[in-house]
């Protein structure tokens, strides 16, 4: 990772899987947006034959987790072959435990976005994009738990 002082992050499936560090794939995080504590939501259910229903407040709202990415190459094409191996490697139907470099703990999510290549910085021939993932727990999971 030559990319400022960019970190990476790994990814594995749940259920199993071989752990992915993409910063196998050139891709280096400079930025992002983690939910650490989510957004409680109340439903209140009807009972029949009670006037009024009941309230409750049940598990917090699903919430995204945002990594602000960056690949280098040495031309265009290199770096949109990147991305392309990012995003295979990035399944969007599977569920991951996503580790981000520098954290204790992990999150898990879908990726929900598609990956495009972004914005081409001439000179440094770097491409920034974002990755985008779906947490149904927004609350990070500590890691031997």
């Amino acid at each position: 990772m030559s990319y400022q002082t960019g970190f990476s992050f790994a990814v594995e499936a749940e259920g199993g899987g071989s752990r992915v560090e993409m910063s196998s794939y050139g891709l280096c995080v400079v930025d992002f947006d983690l939910p650490l504590l989510g957004e409680p939501y109340t439903e209140t259910v009807d009972v029949p034959g009670k006037v009024g229903g009941y309230s409750y407040t049940n598990n917090p709202r699903p919430a995204e987790l945002t990594l602000y990415c960056v690949v280098e190459g040495t031309t265009n094409a290199d770096m949109r072959s990147k991305i392309d191996s990012v995003g295979a490697a990035l399944v969007a139907t599977t569920k991951y435990q996503i580790h981000i470099d520098g954290e204790a703990d992990y999150w898990i999510g879908k990726r929900i976005s598609g990956i495009q290549s972004g914005r081409y910085y001439g000179g440094m021939r770097a491409c920034r994009f974002e990755i985008i993932f779906i947490c149904e727990n927004p609350t990070p999971q500590s890691v031997g738990a």
